[in-house]
């Protein structure tokens, strides 16, 4: 909580369709929960000068910090996850008075409202998808008519050709690892929509933030019914058994609050 004189304003974690039950938060004395019309703003009283515009993006590079905030961010929207609908807010959105806050939430009104007709009885999963490239290059190598016949041309050969021979086979199983790989992306994606309402792909990040000698190769957020989780996970599982030895594994988490699926900004400066 901020000290006594320093400067105070609402952090809008997000906002709910209902009122949420009593003891929702009887372990985060912090939030406070601010009723406008039909639904319900998750808030707490933050200080000012710690999310100043002009200091925040020091501390988003501040580790700690950022994952300290992160997670009380996220703490709060799961608490309400099957209990409400809810429309999470962008990591700190900050008003400088609750009547700020207000006046974002009755711009935005409408707006919201559809949002809550879309994410009704759903939640989120995030899926990931590795791959570490040798495998399925060795896959290629070893089921490709025309990788075959350079093999077996470079059997014998003079220093020479035989070098030209694997330059060709290697421009052939590069070439070739990728035309599979994205087709085996398309697969997955396709097949993740048989049972999630929409997919969202995210950005993939560097091979050195993954896993140790695997590329993150697919970054996707999925948005589903709450009663179709076990098909989420069935279909996830049946996916990394079908391309599994070509070196891909899977990671499914969830769910979540619908953090890639509610596209509102409402501006903290308004």
């Amino acid at each position: 909580m901020p000290e006594r004189g320093e400067a105070r304003g609402w952090y809008l974690y997000g906002v709910i369709d209902t009122q949420p039950r009593p003891d929702a938060f009887s372990d985060l004395d912090h939030v406070r929960c601010i009723q406008f019309k039909d639904m319900a703003a998750l808030v707490s009283n933050v200080s000012l000068d710690e999310f100043d515009e002009s200091q925040l993006p020091a501390r988003l590079n501040d580790p700690k910090w950022l994952e300290r905030k992160l997670w009380a961010h996220q703490q709060v929207l799961d608490r309400v996850l099957g209990i409400a609908t809810v429309v999470p807010m962008k990591f700190a959105t900050v008003f400088k008075s609750e009547l700020r806050l207000l006046a974002a939430l009755d711009a935005h009104y409408e707006g919201i409202l559809e949002l809550f007709k879309k994410l009704k009885g759903k939640h989120e999963y995030a899926l990931k998808v590795f791959l570490k490239r040798a495998l399925l290059e060795a896959e290629v190598e070893q089921t490709h008519p025309r990788a075959q016949v350079l093999k077996k041309q470079c059997a014998g050969q003079p220093q020479g050709t035989a070098y030209l021979l694997r330059k060709q086979l290697d421009k052939l199983l590069g070439e070739e690892t990728e035309k599979r790989l994205n087709q085996r992306l398309q697969t997955i994606y396709e097949r993740l929509g048989d049972v999630a309402d929409e997919r969202r792909l995210n950005l993939v990040t560097a091979e050195q933030v993954t896993k140790p000698q695997a590329e993150m190769v697919l970054n996707a957020a999925l948005l589903a019914a709450v009663g179709r989780r076990d098909e989420v996970l069935t279909t996830v599982s049946a996916l990394e058994n079908e391309f599994s030895s070509g070196g891909f594994t899977f990671q499914v988490v969830g769910p979540f609050p619908p953090y890639n699926f509610s596209q509102l900004v409402v501006q903290s400066n308004e």
